[in-house]
Order: structure tokens, then C-alpha cells, then sequence
């Protein structure tokens, strides 16, 4: 087994690093501030970031040493915080709804807005598809267009996918890229069970998922490629490709259709009783019961028996971790740590720990020496993030109304359409680029 570090929040927020081959606790992290609210933001070299909530503390630490190395004190409570891939720009929302883009190079704020009226529990940067995402109490995520955030402007949504007053939602998944482009960007899970697939096309849900089942705790995906949802339903985890999003009926179990056509009341009472059957549905078909006549495309019942399932956990499971590259997961529940098999679906390794642990994230394993753009670099004034190209979307015009843009080949990205941006981030401004190129020559890592 390769080997496997584990960074592990606590209940009574203590922060440790956890070595998973040899079972034993590599370091304890020293907070600064005593805060009963700790959240982590890991870094794309090892180390990362630990945000006291209540002190508005922001602190620094690299896997090697228990202190901080570096400890900047923040003027917002802020509630989540965000960092582009090269770790340039930070961006973090606060508990009144207000979004924050800070220069992570000289920690000025650059820009700041409100995109929602309660508190901001979640931000998600999709640089591929220069989208940003934002949701709160009021089940609405909010789009908003990347560049839009550096520029002096008022910033509003381009698309507002709105999901049912009847559940709230618990967590949203970036899946982009994968071989569905921008028809599958964003994966939503509610508290009723409900997953929701949404694209940049069109504010309606591409697909509806719905498990009928309370105790969805988590999603996540097979992280670069973007080819199965895992969901952690119970004590078990599902896999569930993404190709099965987009069967036609005909396309789908033919048990399963069967179910639904002659023996509709016993799938009925199936779906209701045990939740193994997952009705799909998208935005041509809004229907709640069964369908009772000959499927139509788009409009299938997906059977999660059908699926690969991961068994071995006897508690809830609370969180997956998955590394395609490596061929493992993680998932952490009351009853322990265990590391899977990703292809062979059995628990190579179980941890002790698990009994008080409340979140983990997996830090990459031999980069603790590589660069961090992340407060290194104070004298730099403004640093705008310049290094994606901008996909061509759908966007909201004066009148509210969504703007088609036509299909376009994103090999070529620089098709103007519809108004849209169609460019890296500061294209239009040759001076502030040739500035910027000047600045940043040998640096880049």
C-alpha cells in the first residue's frame, strides 16, 4: 500500500496528521487562538490553511512543524474560505452572505459583494469552466462569472439553480471536466436524499436523482477524471457512473422496467420502504410517481443494487475521500478510518481513529518542499488570476433573461458570443499583462 497520510479535525477541534501505514500520529498542531469553529483549507504543496471562525484569525502551517508559520488577522468573520489552483487569490464568505476576494500574495482585499442574504456555507471555484459557486439557507447556488470578480462592476449571478422548499441543501460537488463538457458542472445533495446534476446551459437540473433516503451524508468524485458519483448512504458507499445520468429507457435495466411497468405497486413500495431504486428524471419531466407507461429518454429508474457497492463500515458514514491516480479511498466513519481498494472494492486498512474525528482531508504526499504562492510574497500590491481561459456559457442579460450562446469548440475558446467574456482575464488590458509577465518572470513554478 502506497503510503497515506490523513489530516484529521477533531470534535473538540484539535488538528493532527495522521500516518496510515504505521498507524500513528505524525504531529498535533498548535492552534494560535482557542475557537470553538475551525475549518481547514488544505494547499496544493502539503501544507494548508487553519480559519478561526469566531477570532477571524487566519493561520499557516506545513506538515512538518506543530506551530504556524504565518498568522494574518482577518476584518470580516468569515465563514468559508476558497484559493485558485496557483493559490494566487483567496476567496471566502462570511455569515451575513457577503463574498471576499483577497490577493493571497499581500492579503489586500481586492473585491467584495453580497451574493446571498444568510450565512454562506459553502464556495466552490471551478477554474476550467471559470464559474464560481456560492449557496445558502435559502436553497438557491448562485453562478457567477470568474473574471466578473476583479473587475469594478456590479456583480450578479448569471444562473440561479433553484432547488425545492422541501429539503436544504448539504453539500455541492464541482465535477468538471469529464466527457459530458458543460452539461455536467455541478452535483448537488440535499437533506432528503436528493441529488440534483445541474450545467451551464440552463438554470433547470439536467438530471434529478432521488434516494428517498434521509441518511445521504456525502458525495464526492473520482477526482481528476470525473467518471462515478460516490455517495455515502448509511454504512455504505455507492458508486454510481455518471453514464448511467444519460440512458434512455431502453438503455436501462430491463428488471427495473419491468418493475415499473407490470408491477408497479411492489416497486412502489420498494422505493418507499428501502430506497434501493433511484428514480432519474430531468427538466422535460417533473413527475413525483412511477412511470407507468413505456420509458421515454431521459425519464429511467436507476437501481442502486445495480451499482458498486463498498461494505465493511457499521456506523454512518460520514466522509469519502477518492484518489483515482492511486487507486484508493478513504472514508471515515464512527467506527473508524479505512482505506479501499478503489477497482478490487475491499477495505485494505483500518484506522483506530475515527471514535471523535469530525472532517479529514488527504494532503499530497511528497510535495511538503514544493512552492506556495500563499503569503510569501507581501509587497505585491494587486495580483489578478490570469492563467485559465474563459468557455463560452450561457449568461444572464439586463433583462434577466438567459442568452444561448451557440455551440462552440472550446479548443478555441476566443469565439465572441452573446457578450460573453472570450479571453484569459486581462486580455483587454496589453499593459497590466506585459506588468504582470514582468513581475512574475521566474517565478512560476
Amino acid at each position: 500500500m502506497e503510503q497515506v497520510k490523513i489530516l484529521a479535525l477533531y470534535g473538540n477541534h484539535d488538528v493532527v496528521l495522521l500516518n496510515a501505514e504505521n498507524e500513528r500520529c505524525e504531529n498535533k498542531f498548535e492552534a494560535p487562538v482557542k475557537d470553538a469553529e475551525k475549518k481547514i483549507c488544505p494547499l496544493r504543496n502539503g501544507s494548508f490553511l487553519l480559519l478561526s471562525v469566531n477570532k477571524k484569525v487566519l493561520s499557516k502551517y506545513v506538515c512538518t512543524k506543530s506551530a504556524p508559520i504565518s498568522t494574518k488577522h482577518m476584518r470580516v468573520q468569515v465563514n468559508v474560505i476558497r484559493l485558485t489552483d496557483c493559490e494566487k487569490i483567496i476567496i471566502g464568505g462570511d455569515k451575513l452572505g457577503n463574498v471576499y476576494v483577497w490577493s493571497a500574495l499581500s492579503g489586500l482585499l481586492i473585491n467584495s459583494f453580497q451574493a446571498h442574504y444568510g450565512i454562506l456555507k459553502d464556495i466552490l471555484i471551478d477554474q476550467l469552466a471559470n464559474v464560481l459557486y456560492t449557496y445558502s439557507d435559502d436553497n438557491v447556488v448562485h453562478v457567477y462569472n470568474l473574471p466578473d470578480l476583479f473587475r469594478k462592476k456590479k456583480i450578479t449571478p448569471m444562473l440561479r439553480y433553484q432547488h425545492s422548499i422541501n429539503a436544504t441543501i448539504t453539500q455541492i460537488l464541482s465535477v468538471t471536466p469529464n466527457v459530458y463538457g458543460s452539461h455536467y458542472s455541478l452535483v448537488s445533495l440535499t437533506t432528503n436524499g436528493t441529488l440534483h446534476v445541474w450545467g451551464l446551459k440552463t438554470k433547470e437540473p439536467t438530471h434529478i436523482l432521488k434516494t428517498h433516503s434521509e441518511n445521504c451524508s456525502y458525495i464526492c468524485a473520482n477526482d481528476p477524471f470525473n467518471t462515478h458519483l460516490y455517495l455515502c448512504r448509511g454504512n455504505k458507499i455507492f458508486r454510481i457512473p455518471f453514464s448511467q445520468f444519460s440512458q434512455t429507457g431502453a438503455d436501462a435495466s430491463a428488471e427495473v422496467i419491468h418493475g415499473a411497468c407490470s408491477e408497479e405497486r411492489r416497486a412502489e413500495g420498494k422505493l418507499s420502504t428501502h430506497g434501493f431504486y433511484v428514480q432519474v428524471k430531468n427538466q422535460e419531466n417533473c413527475a413525483t410517481q412511477l412511470q407507468r407507461s413505456a420509458p421515454r429518454k431521459g425519464d429511467f429508474q436507476l437501481n442502486l443494487q445495480n451499482c458498486t457497492t463498498f461494505v465493511g463500515h457499521k456506523c454512518q458514514v460520514i466522509k469519502c475521500h477518492v484518489n483515482n491516480k492511486r487507486e484508493h479511498m478513504v472514508s471515515l466513519a464512527r467506527d473508524g478510518i479505512k482505506i479501499w481498494d478503489l477497482f478490487n472494492c475491499y477495505a485494505v486498512k483500518t484506522l483506530s481513529y475515527g471514535e471523535n474525528i469530525i472532517d479529514f482531508f488527504v494532503p499530497p504526499v511528497g510535495k511538503q518542499g514544493s512552492f506556495s504562492y500563499v503569503m510569501e510574497l507581501p509587497h505585491l500590491l494587486l495580483e489578478w488570476e490570469d492563467d485559465v481561459k474563459v468557455h463560452i456559457v450561457d449568461q444572464v442579460d439586463q433583462v434577466g433573461q438567459v442568452c444561448h450562446a451557440d455551440h462552440v469548440d472550446y479548443a478555441s475558446p476566443d469565439v465572441p458570443a452573446g457578450g460573453s467574456y472570450t479571453g484569459s482575464l486581462a486580455d483587454r488590458d496589453e499593459s497590466l499583462l506585459l506588468q504582470m509577465g514582468a513581475m512574475f518572470a521566474g517565478l512560476e513554478d
